[in-house]
């Protein structure tokens, strides 16, 4: 991922399948490493979870995953808006694009091009999830 304007941050709360227990869930986030723990046990295995933030006006580069044998999940945390209560932190895949809303979930396949735009004042905080 490259981050052309502004600034991305991540909290990786497991890789490959596995919590990271060092770190991330046990040490930073216990509620989220045990909501994926228990995913873990129904069988839906998620490959890579953890959080994200991006920085105000910040943009991401047009990017796509290798696989179309995946799915990504992002849950929003904390969505900024604007004055006007507009949104202004867009998520674009192919030729359709979204806002995030705080506690609402967005899916897509991450082998096709995507990016993220955040004209906002504000930090855009997301769980993130591949399946």
């Amino acid at each position: 991922m490259t981050i052309t304007k502004g600034h991305g941050l991540a909290l990786k709360l497991m890789r490959y399948g596995n919590l990271d227990k060092n770190t991330g869930c046990a040490v930073e986030a216990p509620a989220a490493c045990s909501l994926f723990a228990k995913l873990n046990n129904t069988g839906l295995r998620p490959i890579r979870a953890g959080y994200s933030a991006l920085e105000p006006n910040a943009w991401i580069r047009p990017h796509f995953g290798m696989t179309n044998m995946q799915l990504k999940f992002h849950l929003g945390l904390i969505v900024p808006t604007t004055s006007a209560m507009k949104q202004c932190a867009f998520f674009k895949v192919g030729n359709s694009t979204k806002g995030w809303e705080e506690g609402k979930i967005l899916f897509f396949d991450d082998s096709f091009e995507h990016e993220v735009f955040a004209c906002t004042q504000l930090t855009l905080f997301l769980i993130n999830s591949v399946i």
